[in-house]
């Protein structure tokens, strides 16, 4: 069994509040042992486009920020992204199932159901 990801998922804060999922391919960002012997030009190389945006709660002044937590899960399975913003509003991403799900705080009353990324 491989015991590299896939592909790497980075979130970064991005200028207009917002925070953007972006997945990239892992086997682009390393060399094999007998290409490392061929000097390469090193090339700026541009992000690929988000996945998804993470979007937090605005404070009174327009602020907003998100707090997320590394991806967990049961066992081998670690596909799931959790990310938190300062009034309780919680959001996890299954990046295995390529869907969002809410996390119910203390203070509702039932689940929301997850909404599929795969239709879009």
């Amino acid at each position: 069994m491989n015991k590299w990801r896939r592909y790497l998922y980075l979130v970064v804060d991005d200028v207009n509040g917002t925070y953007p999922l972006r997945r990239i391919d892992s086997s682009t960002l390393f060399f094999s042992r007998n290409q490392m012997q061929t000097p390469y030009t090193l090339v700026d190389t541009p992000l690929p486009r988000p996945h998804l945006h993470f979007t937090p709660s605005r404070t009174k002044d327009g602020n907003g920020a998100l707090e997320f937590f590394g991806f967990f899960g049961r066992r081998q399975m670690k596909s799931l992204l959790a990310a938190v913003d300062y009034k309780g509003v919680s959001h996890m991403y299954d990046a295995q199932d390529r869907s969002i799900h809410g996390i119910v705080s203390p203070n509702e009353p039932k689940h929301r159901n997850p909404v599929s990324l795969a239709s879009r």
